[in-house]
């Protein structure tokens, strides 16, 4: 069975500043790594799970495919450039590694490769908050976001999440502490 992607080609050149003429085999590795580590980590292993058996059964609910297409698409291409961009200016081959260079461009200082790096964190920082913010607020509607077994990943939680209030209950809840997001 072969591995389901969650972000597409597409869907990193059209949410990053990717140049549209990069070789798609040179970013696959790339989208699988960000999900494992980035997209997997959010979702947690039974909604993840979910999500992927979904995506090859064609069968996602109207809830998933929002959750799919406005959240987690975002988050993975921009942690797919947070894989690649230190890879980018690189070919390895049974030679070695080579830095490439463009006839018609300059290469960049390690200081600019930084700073572009440091900020596509910032990005995929700020759509994976959102995404985990949008779980925590409608676990009604995502029944496998939280319940992961101790062998699974449980989903992580985000620092920028605050507290969520249930009619009717007193106590305000903070998806992070009280339901283990």
């Amino acid at each position: 069975m072969a591995k389901i992607l969650f972000t597409s080609h597409d869907d990193v050149k059209r949410n990053t500043v990717l140049s549209g003429n990069l070789d798609p085999d040179k970013l696959v590795q790339y989208i699988n790594i960000a999900q494992d580590i980035w997209i997997h980590g959010a979702l947690g292993t039974d909604l993840y799970n979910r999500i992927s058996e979904g995506i090859e059964a064609d069968d996602l609910t109207a809830d998933e495919l929002v959750l799919l297409h406005d959240y987690i698409k975002p988050a993975g291409a921009h942690w797919t450039m947070v894989e690649y961009l230190p890879f980018a200016g690189f070919d390895i081959s049974n030679q070695g590694s080579f830095r490439t260079t463009s006839e018609n461009g300059q290469t960049t200082s390690e200081s600019e490769d930084n700073r572009l790096l440091e900020k596509q964190r910032q990005t995929a920082k700020h759509y994976t908050d959102i995404l985990i913010k949008y779980l925590c607020n409608n676990t009604d509607l995502f029944p496998t976001y939280l319940t992961n077994g101790t062998e699974d990943r449980k989903p992580t939680g985000s620092p920028q999440i605050t507290s969520w209030y249930i009619p009717g209950k007193r106590k305000r809840y903070n998806c992070d502490e009280d339901l283990s997001c």
